[in-house]
């Protein structure tokens, strides 16, 4: 799952991997214009795509928890 994002006037996609269905249902709430508050860990690329790619470890609205990252349990 993934939404374009823009941050300082340049735009990204989040991407959130796989997702509960509660997870889900918090992120497909965000609208156009939302300000979210977003912590992430690490930006790629990808030829297919035309924006970088930023993954999502934390995200909150209003100061309320959307979205954290479980960490894996079987490596680092």
């Amino acid at each position: 799952f993934g939404v374009m994002v823009r941050i300082n006037d340049a735009d990204y996609i989040l991407s959130f991997g796989a997702l509960k269905a509660d997870e889900f249902q918090q992120l497909h709430s965000l609208k156009v214009n939302d300000k979210i508050v977003l912590k992430s860990h690490h930006v790629s690329y990808a030829p297919k795509y035309s924006y970088p790619i930023v993954s999502g470890d934390y995200v909150e609205r209003d100061s309320k928890l959307i979205y954290k990252r479980v960490p894996r349990k079987d490596g680092c």
